[in-house]
């Protein structure tokens, strides 16, 4: 099994993120890109033990800045409760994986 496809949605430097992997997948890239924020959103759903419990918790800092503001301008701007309630940020994480050999 290889990650196939990972979509990142309101984490840190990521608004919408979605990335197409291949059974070998190198990031790479300039200071500051994201790449710790890439790996540190797979490590929520991928590591499974009660240990890394804690480290699974999000705080404000987690939530993109962009998705934040978003949500406190409708709440300032006399928006309604409805709307606001459908700008809350919401973080999600989804892995897509496959098998190398194309088998189910």
């Amino acid at each position: 099994m290889y990650i196939r496809k990972v979509t990142i949605n309101n984490y840190r430097s990521f608004r919408t993120f979605e990335a197409r992997l291949q059974q070998l997948t190198v990031v790479i890239g300039e200071n500051d890109t994201g790449k710790t924020n890439f790996f540190t959103a797979l490590s929520l759903p991928l590591s499974g033990n009660q240990i890394d419990f804690n480290q699974k918790r999000l705080s404000v800092s987690d939530i993109n800045k962009d998705a934040v503001i978003d949500f406190l301008k409708s709440v300032v701007s006399d928006d309604t409760e409805e709307n606001q309630l459908k700008k809350i940020p919401k973080v999600s994480v989804t892995v897509e994986f496959a098998d190398p050999n194309g088998l189910v």
